[in-house]
């Protein structure tokens, strides 16, 4: 996450005053300032439940790394501290301040028995004018009970973060659910250890793709373990499963205006599949961590001179946004399938629910890909039910993140513009990107940075700028439109979009022909599909403790 900056603190114990009347009126004395002062010395040992050194608990030469937090803000400016035992003894030079400590003991599994991996003196101390000494005490914790269960059997892999309510950005420990649904420290340590006495926030738990939460986390902090002392999971399979395509061998979920499904605004439809690939046929998609879908988010994005941008996806965390998500809160999905043709939905959504809308609705439909070709198409239909004429730019906004880091991947830009992919950096990993058909292209853009303006946003859709391939590796999106659409009042107008995928760049390529070929077929494809009569309902589970992904946090934001 974005570090923010955090001020000085200043303590001054007297007033400054001077008489507006009267320039012989001597003002009150001054305190030392902390902002002038330089930086003191926080030293102390990091000890064992015994009161010695903590080192007689670990191997020789094991790291032990000791960190100040800096309040009120709770950020972590102060570089630490890395000992390697027998040294326990840490000094670490700090700018005036009020903080906190913490110490982390190695990761390693059994030998820390009961011991938390990180302690936290949660009393705050303040560093002003002299040196502080401050010892920190490593005590037994308590394993952490609960479980994660899906459908009422134990499940693998749901990821928990625990962090401190006193400074959130900073984890106690990181761990998943284990063969038995138990909380597994990520280290490997079954149980999961926290300190004893602290008051906790649980973060980053019950997501599993393909999955509703119908019982999660407390929402609120609490005192472990005599407040909360178990953390369950509860899952059901998702709703959304029934109509994500899975012909192929890359699985979609598709949402009103999200590809994946794994934005949070429609919790009763779950948490989509993502975009998995490859899944081998005849085999389901696995219900696990978001890290398993190559696509981390993605959908619809249009955008309307001079910086009017309404999306089917939440861009909260990525761009500037008014209103974060403007298409397919209003969503009503049909959906049929065919053993011979695979799955055809239909979503209807327009931007009504969006302060920033212009009367534009949206039937988007979406097909499974025809084996054993590896794609998805979608069709988005637009009708300006507005009272004036639209220009506008339409295409898709995407974050990939291929293979397990979400930082080492790099891009680019072929057919002349139709087509943009992600792979790794590193030889081996797949390709996963869009195919745009329909209109002529006009947005090639590859993002590294995070907030790009409205304007910047248009600007991208427009092809006024382009950037067509990532070189370096590192976490990017891409911006990929077509345009301008041009809409008098009750017309309509369409686009072609087509998830494509790929184990090589040949293989990628000759699946985008695949779909190409296949929207040839279709032809203009302008009607509401009749055929579509499954419904599903719309209010099936109501989810507890859904929240986003914050794409600044692909792992955790938490230190």
């Amino acid at each position: 996450m974005a570090q923010r900056v955090v001020s000085t603190v200043t303590l001054v114990a007297g007033s400054l005053f001077a008489a507006c009347t009267d320039n012989l009126v001597k003002s009150s004395p001054l305190a030392p300032r902390f902002d002038v002062l330089p930086s003191q010395t926080v030293s102390g040992s990091v000890l064992g439940p015994d009161g010695s050194s903590v080192c007689n608990f670990v191997p020789p030469g094991e790291e032990l790394v000791v960190r100040l937090i800096d309040l009120p803000n709770a950020q972590g400016s102060v570089p630490p501290e890395f000992l390697f035992c027998p040294a326990n003894n840490y000094a670490i030079a700090a700018p005036p301040g009020t903080y906190l400590v913490r110490a982390q003991l190695p990761a390693i599994d059994p030998g820390l028995g009961l011991l938390p991996w990180r302690t936290l003196d949660p009393t705050p101390f303040v560093v002003g004018a002299a040196a502080v000494t401050r010892d920190i005490q490593v005590q037994p914790g308590t394993g952490l009970g609960g479980r994660s269960t899906l459908d009422g059997a134990p499940i693998p892999g749901v990821d928990l973060s625990v962090v401190y309510n006193q400074a959130p950005f900073f984890a106690a420990s990181l761990g998943t659910s284990g063969a038995s649904g138990s909380w597994v420290e990520f280290f490997g340590r079954d149980p999961l250890v926290l300190q004893n006495g602290i008051r906790y926030q649980v973060i980053q738990s019950c997501d599993a793709l393909g999955t509703i939460t119908v019982e999660g986390p407390p929402a609120a902090p609490f005192l472990f373990p005599s407040e909360v002392s178990a953390v369950n999971c509860t899952l059901v399979t998702a709703p959304s499963v029934r109509f994500s395509h899975d012909r192929t061998r890359v699985v979609v979920t598709p949402m009103p205006g999200d590809i994946g499904g794994l934005s949070p605004e429609l919790p009763q439809f779950g948490e989509g599949w993502g975009v998995q690939f490859p899944v081998a046929p005849g085999s389901a998609p696995a219900h696990a961590s978001i890290s398993l879908s190559q696509l981390f988010r993605g959908g619809l994005i249009v955008g309307m001179r001079p910086d009017r941008v309404l999306t089917g996806v939440d861009l909260e965390g990525y761009a500037e946004c008014g209103v974060c998500r403007d298409l397919g809160l209003d969503g009503k999905v049909s959906f049929a399938a065919s053993p011979q043709f695979g799955k055809k939905v239909l979503w209807r959504y327009s931007d009504a629910t969006s302060s920033e809308g212009v009367g534009l609705k949206v039937l988007q439909k979406s097909y499974d890909g025809v084996p054993p070709s590896d794609y998805v198409l979608f069709r988005f239909i637009f009708t300006n039910s507005g009272p004036a004429t639209i220009t506008f730019y339409a295409g898709i906004f995407a974050d990939w993140d291929i293979g397990d880091d979400p930082f080492d991947d790099v891009g680019a830009t072929e057919l002349d513009g139709r087509l943009m992919y992600m792979t790794d950096a590193t030889p081996g990993g797949v390709f996963a990107g869009t195919l745009l058909l329909g209109a002529p292209v006009s947005g090639n853009a590859v993002l590294t940075d995070f907030g790009q303006s409205t304007a910047t946003q248009v600007a991208a859709l427009a092809g006024d700028f382009t950037i067509p391939a990532a070189l370096d590796p590192g976490d990017h999106r891409y911006i990929h439109a077509l345009g301008p659409i041009i809409l008098k009042r009750g017309a309509v107008g369409a686009i072609w979009a087509a998830v494509v995928a790929g184990e090589t760049r040949d293989q990628l390529l000759a699946n985008a022909a695949a779909a190409a070929a296949d929207v040839a077929k279709r032809g203009e494809d302008m009607s509401g599909d009749a055929g579509v009569v499954s419904a599903l309902p719309t209010a099936t589970v109501v989810a507890q403790g859904t929240k986003a992904h914050d794409p600044r946090c692909k792992k955790s934001c938490a230190r």
